[in-house]
């Protein structure tokens, strides 16, 4: 699967686009965003693993979720979502009553699958990673599989969390068609 240049403006703006609420409610409306203090006691959470920890120095979920103005109750749209690291603090900051989806442009059957040069966790990017020579070479997960890892974690853990559903969709077309009568967008 070819990416052309038109593919990465679309997935650029609509990851600009982050959040999307369907099917809004008055009480979903009514339901403040997130105070820094409530997300600052969901990214404390000890159940959180040490690479979204370390992802943290470099990706700024308080800023993030902040900027966005997350509420509980709403369904959201993590477009890219890859290995879920975004996916889940949607989920966490969320709570039971609403619903994420993580969509991941499916792979392509005619091409190996290829591990990222910068593997999740690691705070400085542009520093080449120390590999082990003991350490087998990680074969990537799809990512209908990270998200599923990620939402049975939350669910075992007991923790208070969105459901997560994983759609596989090129990422010109990140939802179904059936939607499009029925979105908010919101930023």
């Amino acid at each position: 699967m070819k990416t052309t240049r038109k593919d990465v403006l679309v997935a650029i703006i609509t990851n600009a686009v982050l959040l999307l609420g369907l099917h809004a409610t008055e009480a979903e409306e009514a339901s403040p965003p997130l105070s820094s203090a409530q997300i600052i006691e969901i990214l404390s959470s000890p159940d959180r693993t040490a690479a979204d920890r370390t992802n943290d120095l470099r990706r700024k979920p308080e800023q993030m979720l902040g900027f966005i103005g997350i509420r509980p109750g709403i369904v959201a749209l993590d477009l890219s979502a890859a290995g879920g690291y975004t996916t889940e603090l949607l989920a966490r900051s969320i709570g039971p009553t609403g619903k994420v989806y993580g969509q991941s442009r499916p792979r392509d059957p005619n091409q190996a699958p290829t591990s990222s040069s910068v593997p999740e966790g690691n705070s400085r990017p542009n520093v080449a990673p120390v590999a082990t020579p003991a350490a087998p070479p990680a074969t990537p997960r799809p990512s209908p599989v990270a998200l599923a890892d990620r939402d049975a974690r939350l669910h075992e853990a007991g923790i208070p969390a969105a459901p997560i559903v994983a759609l596989s969709r090129p990422l010109r077309i990140p939802f179904p068609r059936s939607w499009r009568s029925r979105l908010i967008w919101r930023l």
